[in-house]
């Protein structure tokens, strides 16, 4: 039974339409797709990158495979897998054999499956890759960078101008003194524009890219992580949460430390890794592993973004015109009430 008499509902109908136009959430965004206010956001697809979250970045309990850059129908010798990186121009993905300046290198399509493309010899004995985005180069840290040599040191992997590598070389550091190692396989941030290189402990070198000199030394607390197994050399950079990540072999985790040095999260790998997989790379918002059972890079999400919740909603623009449009309604009612008295 309703409160009011049938004339006075229909005068309150124009109010309830205005007032449940003003409120509902399917008005409540703008024309600028922003999730609705006080509501959680729906999940976002996987698109490439981790949804940019700054703060409402997250690392993952389990990480989730992404694509896998297959190599089982190639015939070189690969011996130690180098890390992997991501071109953004060329869409293409890049890593190599390790152990000698012979070993082949690969360029993948952005959806993986097998090589696009196989440079051998590659001509730089390579351990990490990396793209750097303030130079547009793809840049190979080599075997004993820390001490250079001929073909030693940072180098340019040069390409055609369709992204496929065409074996040219150029050196771009004679040396990177500040390494901790030489096996070592640097992570980069290209932000700081430094690289961070770890030998066979939880001791990681912030190297300048400028000159490759020293910048300073953090300590990561394994005993924190719970790690047992970490194989040597390889380190990534995850630019979402500001983190580094070591893999436990034994585990098949990765553990998570922030710039200091202390742990933040372990992430459990569907993969079961090996002596090989010792050099992980971070690429295009994914982590890429060594997996020797298939063989070839498995990527995975290790990373998602939670929005947080407002708790009180903003009008959006409809959402102004909707309240217009309610207290017009209302004027003409008091009026209309006011002329019956």
């Amino acid at each position: 039974m309703s409160l009011f008499p049938r004339s006075r509902r229909a005068k309150f109908a124009p109010v309830a339409m205005a007032l449940a136009f003003a409120i509902s959430p399917a008005y409540a965004a703008d024309d600028t797709n922003e999730p609705v206010p006080g509501a959680r956001p729906a999940p976002v697809p996987w698109t490439g990158v981790p949804a940019e979250g700054g703060e409402g970045a997250v690392p993952l309990a389990v990480a989730v495979p992404t694509i896998f850059l297959d190599v089982s129908g190639v015939q070189s010798t690969i011996s130690v897998p180098s890390t992997v990186t991501y071109h953004p121009g060329f869409d293409f993905y890049y890593a190599s054999g390790t152990g000698s300046t012979n070993r082949p290198a690969f360029v993948f399509g952005s959806g993986g499956g097998a090589p696009t493309h196989v440079e051998e010899p590659l001509n730089i004995d390579a351990r990490s890759w990396n793209f750097n985005a303030n130079t547009g180069l793809l840049e190979v840290v080599t075997f004993n960078a820390a001490a250079g040599g001929a073909g030693r040191g940072l180098i340019e992997a040069q390409t055609d101008g369709g992204g496929l590598l065409d074996g040219g070389t150029a050196s771009l550091l004679a040396t990177m003194p500040g390494n901790i190692g030489s096996q070592t396989a640097p992570a980069y941030d290209a932000g700081a524009n430094v690289f961070f290189s770890r030998d066979n402990s939880n001791v990681v070198n912030r190297v300048s890219r400028a000159d490759g000199t020293l910048v300073s030394t953090l300590n990561l607390d394994f005993a924190s992580a719970g790690i047992t197994a970490a194989p040597d050399d390889g380190i990534v950079y995850v630019p979402e949460l500001a983190a580094l990540g070591v893999l436990d072999e034994l585990a098949d985790t990765l553990s998570l430390f922030d710039l200091g040095g202390a742990y933040l999260a372990t992430v459990s790998l569907p993969v079961d890794l090996t002596g090989n997989s010792r050099r992980p790379g971070y690429a295009n918002g994914q982590l890429f592993v060594w997996d020797e059972a298939l063989p070839g890079w498995q990527g995975l999400r290790i990373v998602d973004a939670v929005q947080p919740i407002q708790a009180i909603p903003a009008l959006s623009t409809l959402g102004f015109a909707a309240l217009a449009l309610l207290l017009a309604a209302l004027a003409v009612i008091g009026l209309r009430h006011r002329r019956a008295v």
